[in-house]
C-alpha cells in the first residue's frame, strides 16, 4: 500500500481529479491510500467526479481531512497564488494517522506519467527528514536564506516524506519558528521554510520525479544534470509539474507538456471542465506556441531571443 497526500484549496478540486487519474491509471498494479487536505470549506465542493474516478479504478481508497487550526496559523505570510493551502503540507503530522510514518506528497498540478510509481516509494530516506529534487536557483531567491548555486534546494512539489521523523523531532513547531522569524525574507514561503529547516537533511531523488514543465527552457548545466540525463527526462519523465501560472488547463498559455495533460483528460469522467477554447485567446496562444516550438526544437535561439528582452525573474 502507498500512501499519498495532497494539499488543496477550493480552485484545485478538477486539477486534483486529473493528477489522481494520471496516477492510478498509469499504476493499475500498485494500491493507494490517497488523503486530501483542505481546510473544511473546501470538501463543500463536488466530489462526484473524483469518488467516480476511484471508484472505476478500482486500485485506491480516499480519505478527506479537514484541517481545522487555520486560526492558529492564519499570520503566515500570503501573497499572489501563495495561500493558506499551500502551507499545509508543513502540518502532515496534525493531519494524518499516527500509523502513516512514510507518505509521498504530490502537488495538484502535477501529472504521473511513469508506470512504476513503487519506485518512488521505495526510495530509501534512512535517518533524512524528506527526499525530493532539485530546483534552479534562483539568486534573489535563495541568497537571502543563505544557499548559494550549489546548494541543494529542492522544489516541495513532489516530496518523500518521513513523517515518523517529522512527529519525533515536533519540526511543526520549528517551521513555526522559522517563519516567524524570517517573513520579510520568504519568497516562495513553505518551500523556504521546508529548505530552511531541513537544510543538509533532505536527499535528492532526481529531477526525473519532479520534471518541470518549465525546464525545456533551461540548459542542462542550470540543471546540475548531464546532457544525457537531459534528453532522457525531457523526452519521458516520471512525474511533470507545472509550476508557474502557466497552467494545463489554462488554453491560451499552452505550455509544455499540454498535450500530455490533454490526453489523460480523454481517460477520465467528462464532468472535469477542458480548457476553454476562446477565438479572443487565439493571439496569446499562437505566440506561445512559437516560443514554446523554438524552446523545444532550437533552445539557444530562444535564449538568444529572450536576451533581447532583459532579464526577466523565473516564475515560481
Amino acid at each position: 500500500m502507498i500512501d499519498v497526500v495532497f494539499c488543496i484549496d477550493a480552485s484545485f478540486w478538477h486539477p486534483l481529479t486529473i493528477t489522481i487519474s494520471s496516477l492510478v491509471l498509469n499504476n493499475p498494479g500498485s494500491e493507494f491510500r490517497l488523503f486530501v487536505i483542505g481546510t473544511p470549506d473546501v470538501f463543500a465542493g463536488d466530489q462526484a467526479s473524483l469518488r467516480k474516478l476511484i471508484a472505476d479504478a478500482g486500485n485506491a481508497s480516499l480519505e478527506l481531512v479537514p484541517f481545522d487550526n487555520t486560526v492558529a496559523y492564519g499570520h503566515l505570510p500570503v501573497h499572489g497564488h501563495i495561500s493558506l493551502a499551500t502551507y499545509l503540507r508543513l502540518f502532515l503530522t496534525d493531519c494524518l494517522p499516527a500509523t502513516v510514518e512514510k507518505v509521498i506528497y504530490l502537488d495538484s498540478d502535477v501529472l504521473v506519467l511513469t508506470h512504476n510509481f513503487e519506485e518512488l516509494w521505495k526510495v530509501e530516506l534512512g535517518d533524512r527528514y524528506v527526499g525530493a529534487a532539485r530546483e534552479p536557483f534562483d539568486s534573489k531567491q535563495r541568497l537571502p536564506l543563505g544557499f548559494g548555486p550549489e546548494d541543494f534546494y529542492f522544489n516541495a512539489g513532489v516530496m518523500v516524506v518521513n513523517l515518523k521523523k517529522w512527529r519525533d523531532e515536533d519540526v511543526v513547531a520549528r517551521f513555526l519558528q522559522f517563519a516567524e522569524t524570517n517573513q520579510a525574507i520568504l519568497f516562495s514561503p513553505d518551500q523556504d521554510i521546508l529548505n530552511s529547516v531541513f537544510r543538509g537533511e533532505a536527499i535528492d531523488i532526481g529531477l526525473g520525479w519532479n520534471w518541470q514543465a518549465l525546464f525545456p527552457r533551461l540548459q542542462p548545466v542550470q540543471l546540475h544534470i548531464s546532457e544525457e540525463q537531459y534528453a532522457m527526462w525531457k523526452r519521458a519523465p516520471e512525474i511533470v509539474h507545472f509550476t508557474s501560472r502557466y497552467k494545463p488547463w489554462m488554453w491560451k498559455w499552452a505550455p509544455h507538456y499540454q498535450s500530455t495533460y490533454l490526453r489523460v483528460l480523454k481517460r477520465i469522467p467528462s464532468e472535469v471542465p477542458r480548457p476553454k477554447r476562446e477565438i479572443r485567446q487565439l493571439p496569446t496562444r499562437m505566440a506561445k506556441m512559437s516560443q514554446r516550438f523554438l524552446e523545444w526544437h532550437f533552445p539557444a535561439l530562444a535564449r538568444a531571443l529572450r536576451s533581447f528582452r532583459g532579464p526577466r525573474r523565473r516564475p515560481s
